[in-house]
């Protein structure tokens, strides 16, 4: 056959190569001493070669990563993935069939093998990425899980202290006791502050455990606005005036509003705890991009500002130690809903003594999404 001029058979030959030299595929011929024959242009790109020339009479071994050597071309036929360096020192990951071409007088003897390879490399680097992201979502979920039962296992005894400490202190005051009341005053305080902050820490477990699913409606942002400021400022002590600013948005926005009202309390609770006798500015305005609409919502205070040796642990849960006198645990929860609304809460600005400027920014979704 291979000294056969027929047109038949060079019509075949032609088909052959012309298959040979588009497939997406390396495709390469190999002899039994293991140098190679012939490769596609596909397999040349591979090895980031450009003429076969370049590689043909190579030892294919010598273009194999070499703890796969041993394991790669034995004479039969098999699948196998191994790793191979090309000219540029570039590793890729190769998915390969490879079948031999036996002697046709003698059938136990290999005279060449082909084989086809594919790069596999992105699709490795995708699974590794996703196997990346289900273990810390595992991890996420297994370490909220543990905060949410460490936090119900405190807050029961710490109840039970704050009531005792109160009838220790009742009685004080009833019998002239002024000093031991004052002294039962401080572990009231100081029990009050952990009781706060383990409560935060239960938002924090809450988000963790993915209890926040995504809920697109339509919202009168404005009257969410309302309704968060009214709320706040009923536990507002320090005297301030609260201004809200929607009058950009006139009609109903389709977004997660219940995550968008909770982190927007947060945000409100702490420029209220940090401002005396001040003004918290609260706006709204709709951003067009091209990636789409986003609403944005600014709360901007007078108060105390943002000490700077803060600011990159200020959304933290649990900041380093030095950091303990920071904003709490309520901007570390702010995020933690804004990021499963899609969104993003930020610090825009801030100046020790000249206040601080939050920004809550969640996408809108279109008609189509909300209905779906």
């Amino acid at each position: 056959m291979y000294g056969d001029d027929s047109s038949a058979t060079r019509a075949h030959d032609s088909r052959f190569r012309a298959i040979f030299a588009s497939s997406p595929e390396c495709v390469k011929l190999i002899g039994r001493d293991y140098r190679l024959i012939d490769m596609n242009p596909a397999g040349l790109r591979m090895l980031d070669v450009e003429a076969v020339e370049t590689v043909r009479g190579a030892n294919i071994l010598d273009l194999v990563e070499p703890s796969y050597r041993d394991a790669v071309f034995r004479g039969e036929t098999r699948i196998i993935e191994f790793e191979v360096i090309g000219a540029a020192g570039r590793r890729r990951i190769m998915h390969q069939s490879a079948a031999p071409l036996f002697d046709p007088h003698d059938p136990t003897r290999v005279v060449e093998m082909i084989a086809v390879t594919r790069d596999i490399t992105v699709q490795r680097a995708a699974e590794a990425e996703l196997l990346r992201v289900r273990l810390a979502e595992e991890l996420s979920r297994s370490k909220a899980q543990f905060l949410a039962s460490i936090g119900h296992e405190l807050k029961s005894p710490l109840d039970h202290i704050i009531g005792y400490t109160e009838l220790l202190q009742e009685a004080a005051r009833e019998q002239g006791r002024l000093s031991d009341a004052s002294d039962h005053q401080h572990v009231l305080d100081a029990a009050h502050r952990l009781l706060y902050m383990i409560s935060q820490l239960l938002d924090i477990s809450q988000a963790g455990l993915g209890q926040h699913a995504l809920r697109v409606e339509e919202w009168d942002i404005a009257a969410l606005l309302h309704d968060a400021v009214e709320a706040t400022r009923a536990n507002d002590l320090n005297g301030n005036t609260i201004v809200i600013d929607a009058g950009e948005i006139r009609t109903p926005v389709a977004c997660d509003g219940r995550k968008l009202d909770q982190a927007l309390r947060r945000l409100l609770s702490n420029a209220l705890k940090h401002t005396r006798n001040g003004l918290i500015r609260v706006r709204a305005r709709i951003e067009h991009q091209a990636g789409g609409d986003w609403l944005v919502l600014d709360v901007i205070d007078n108060g105390v500002g943002v000490d700077p040796a803060i600011r990159t642990a200020l959304f933290e849960p649990f900041p380093k130690e030095g950091l303990a006198g920071g904003l709490g645990l309520g901007l570390a929860v702010t995020r933690q809903l804004m990021r499963h609304a899609g969104g993003e809460a930020l610090l825009v600005r801030s100046e020790p003594g000249n206040g601080a400027h939050f920004t809550l920014r969640l996408p809108v979704a279109s008609p189509a999404q909300t209905a779906a």
